[in-house]
């Protein structure tokens, strides 16, 4: 019985240290997804597009309206990011998906009103530098997401094993419950005491 009592103490007393360096490693996510949500609204009223003639620039809300909404919502979605990783409790599961997925949409819709379809032309406009800003914007959020969902799933693949040996153990504490009842309960023929008769 001690032994299995020894065998089920080990994972619960090991868990407690693991707690803080799996939170620290989504500190790195959370401050690179903060900034960029920081710098992306910013990034949007730099210019993004010149003139082809040198004359005026147009910053990124006279672009298109959807692209406008899209890095809206991204912007709200990294700093959801930030700030639950800041708060100790870090994001996972699907909404890291959705968050990576709109930065994916958001960094293809940016790339085609940049260098593809420009707004008023590809010939009468050119790409300032207030677009370059707001792609590492983009990509710093994506980034965030990215290394908290490779975070999440290093701590599942991590946590596995524990819980096959806490199964194990489980298991094998039953075990040693059900031989020393059996055998409790069934004596062997060496164990008896044998009287003469006098």
């Amino acid at each position: 019985m001690q032994t299995a009592l020894l065998l089920t103490q080990v994972p619960s007393a090991g868990s407690p240290a693991a707690r803080p360096t799996r939170s620290s490693r989504n500190i790195p996510a959370g401050v690179l997804a903060g900034a960029g949500a920081l710098l992306l609204p910013a990034a949007m009223f730099l210019p993004w597009y010149r003139d082809a003639d040198g004359g005026g620039t147009l910053s990124a809300w006279g672009g298109y309206w959807f692209l406008i909404a899209e890095m809206l919502l991204l912007f709200l979605a990294g700093a959801w990011l930030a700030l639950s990783t800041l708060a100790g409790r870090p994001l996972r599961g699907p909404a890291l998906h959705v968050i990576s997925g709109l930065a994916f949409v958001v960094t293809i819709t940016v790339v085609i009103a940049l260098f593809i379809a420009r707004p008023g032309g590809n010939t009468a406009t050119t790409v300032a530098f207030g677009g370059y800003a707001g792609l590492a914007a983009i990509n710093m959020i994506k980034g965030g997401a990215i290394l908290m969902t490779i975070n999440a799933h290093r701590r599942v693949t991590m946590s596995r094993p524990l819980t096959s040996e806490s199964h194990g153990a489980t298991g094998a504490a039953r075990w040693d419950r059900k031989a020393s009842g059996t055998a409790s309960g069934r004596t062997a023929p060496t164990s008896r005491t044998w009287s003469r008769p006098r």
